[in-house]
């Protein structure tokens, strides 16, 4: 066999999910228990791990009686996983070299990666050289430095790794130093005068760690030197309140300074200069990041979730136009909630930037992309004097600024193909994720994922995340009623939970027995703030006019399965008709097909739900509309 001309570069990563890679291969060991024991080799690389020290991190205080031979099965799986070749290939291609990455000696272990193969020790040089830089006083530069070195991660370090106690202890001081350089970065850009730009980010890291003085102040100096004043008091009194109440301290000595300058509009809080030139530095605006909150309560969807976060950051894969994932489904089937969680779930594989706009209005129009073009550019830094006032100005200046971030942007309700086409950006490193309730025919490129009702297992699941297990648990015969008469729709359940919480305002069986009854159903699903039912009757308005005429008629004649012909004998036209007018439906998300056998040919239904929203909302109208259709 020849000799390979080159080695496969070895690729380490631990900051997010930990990863092994030969080249394009992936060697990540897949034993939950042999991760642990490379994490600790990896936290110590180059050093030597005695045995005794894996043993305490791997079982704690309660090791297996052959725990040392335990170890060195964990260490062999190891080593295949970090080698070069497979053992054969290597035998004949690398005799007499040794091609261990894991060296074993007396008592212990050790692992040795280059530093520039590991992702934790690359992130170390990049964050030394942007404080460095820093300290010079050449701010653009350590931004841009740290900002390489922040977009390393992938997610916290080790993420899929059970920890012991040292891995936990290293895990923490990894995550600060983490912060740091965050931290380190913003003060740079907050020195370049990039305070409008900043905020979206700060506005979310003072979300997430809602006791960090140094974000607190850095938000605060920003929206101050944005001439938003009330945004920067604001942020005092509620760092001041969440410290007070979980920690019983008062804000640093730093901070009570801070906050007297912002109420004395003190010139300490001006914006700095320009350098003497006169020429202000040009460089990329931090990442900017306008997604949604996450769904706490998320539930359900294993498989579609997957399928999305497959699509959606794809690994080793060049490209040459952005990922365009779509998700499409009915109302109410939670096409939304699953692209945030999804889109949360990938953030930090785009540094570039993540995006999100709703491309319907209040009045449930579709919005003009135009307009949607105008808040994407607001939302990226540009002012509102210098976005074009075309169309096609505006598309050119949303691709050029795009053409070289990667970005994750969530387009969210889209109605047409032609709606979202002006709005993809210009580069290849960027994924847009969809939701719609139709297909988007038209649309080159996009994968979809198809989403329906959940099944009975989650949609009692659901429920008992919403109401609480207590709620529900005595009664799975009316929590599968509930479930059924919901039609399994999250939007629905959502809304029974509601119903379910710690007042008990309804039983199970209770609102079980209300919901089945087609005249009050939509009136039990509703409430001040969260009308099921009006939601469903929108739905329907939004459908073209002929389509929703011809939803109704159907609605009237048809409570449940139905096939082609009884369609064409309900629209009163041939099996062509009914075939074009059904396959419209089921595109605009209307209607669900059944699963048949081929003998009976293909069958369909109404969402129960959405058939109730389509019939009359008088219970004398409905029975009229029916009387007529029969």
């Amino acid at each position: 066999m020849p000799r390979p001309s080159a080695e496969p570069a070895l690729r380490v990563a631990v900051l997010g999910p930990l990863e092994v890679r030969r080249g394009s291969v992936e060697r990540t060991p897949s034993a939950p228990m042999a991760r642990r024991a490379l994490a600790v080799l990896l936290l110590h690389a180059g050093a030597f791990v005695p045995v005794s020290l894996l043993i305490d991190e791997l079982w704690d205080d309660e090791p297996p009686r052959l725990a040392r031979k335990t170890v060195q099965t964990y260490m062999y799986q190891l080593r295949r996983a970090l080698r070069p070749f497979a053992d054969a290939d290597a035998h004949e291609a690398r005799a007499g070299e040794t091609l261990d990455v894991l060296e074993t000696r007396p008592g212990g272990y050790r692992v040795h990666v280059p530093g520039e193969s590991l992702d934790l020790e690359v992130f170390r040089l990049l964050a030394d050289r942007g404080r460095a830089a820093r300290d010079r006083g050449d701010h653009a530069a350590a931004s841009r430095i740290l900002g390489e070195a922040l977009a390393l991660w992938r997610g916290p370090a080790f993420a899929d790794v059970t920890a012991g106690p040292l891995l936990t202890a290293r895990i923490a001081q990894i995550e600060q130093a983490r912060l740091e350089a965050l931290e380190q970065r913003i003060d740079c850009d907050l020195s370049l005068g990039r305070h409008r730009e900043l905020l979206p980010e700060l506005h979310e890291l003072t979300g997430r760690h809602s006791l960090n003085e140094p974000f607190a102040a850095q938000l605060m100096t920003a929206a101050y030197r944005a001439g938003h004043r009330d945004v920067a008091l604001d942020a005092y009194t509620r760092l001041r309140r969440r410290l007070v109440e979980e920690l019983g301290a008062e804000p640093s000595r730093r901070l009570r300074d801070l906050h007297r300058d912002l109420l004395n509009e003190s010139d300490r809080l001006d914006p700095p200069r320009p350098a003497s030139s006169g020429v202000r530095p040009v460089s990329a605006p931090p990442c900017v990041t306008h997604l949604p909150p996450d769904t706490e309560d998320f539930t359900g969807r294993a498989g579609a979730l997957r399928e999305v976060l497959r699509l959606s950051a794809p690994a080793g894969t060049a490209r040459t136009a952005p990922r365009l994932v779509l998700l499409t489904g009915g109302v109410g089937v939670g096409k939304t909630t699953l692209a945030v969680h999804a889109a949360h779930r990938v953030k930090d594989r785009f540094p570039g930037g993540r995006l999100h706009a709703v491309l319907h209005g209040p009045d449930d129009r579709p919005l003009d992309p135009h307009a949607v073009l105008f808040s994407l550019l607001r939302d990226i830094g540009v002012e509102a004097e210098e976005i074009p006032d075309s169309a096609e100005g505006r598309i050119r200046a949303f691709r050029a600024w795009s053409a070289r971030r990667p970005l994750l942007i969530l387009l969210d309700d889209a109605a047409t193909a032609s709606q979202v086409t002006p709005l993809l950006p210009g580069g290849p490193d960027t994924t847009v994720l969809l939701t719609s309730r139709t297909s988007l025919p038209g649309l080159a490129g996009a994968k979809s994922v198809p989403l329906g009702p959940l099944s009975p297992r989650e949609s009692a699941d659901l429920l008992r995340a919403l109401a609480g297990t207590a709620a529900v648990e005595h009664d799975p015969r009316a929590v599968r009623d509930i479930a059924e008469a919901c039609g399994h729709l999250p939007l629905a359940l959502r809304a029974a939970a509601g119903k379910l919480g710690p007042h008990l305002l309804r039983t199970p069986d209770g609102l079980a027995r209300r919901l089945l009854d087609a005249d009050r159903c939509l009136d039990e699903l509703g409430s001040v703030s969260f009308d099921v039912g009006e939601l469903l009757r929108r739905a329907v308005r939004r459908l073209p006019v002929d389509a929703a005429a011809a939803l109704t008629a159907l609605a009237a004649a048809e409570a449940g399965r139905f096939g082609l012909v009884a369609a064409a004998r309900v629209w009163a036209t041939d099996m062509f008709g009914a075939e074009g007018r059904v396959g419209r439906l089921l595109e605009l998300g209307a209607l669900e097909a059944e699963a048949d056998g081929p003998a009976h040919g293909p069958s369909f239904r109404i969402p129960p739900l959405l058939r109730l929203a389509a019939l009359p909302r008088h219970p004398a109208g409905r029975a009229a509309l029916m009387s007529h259709a029969g």
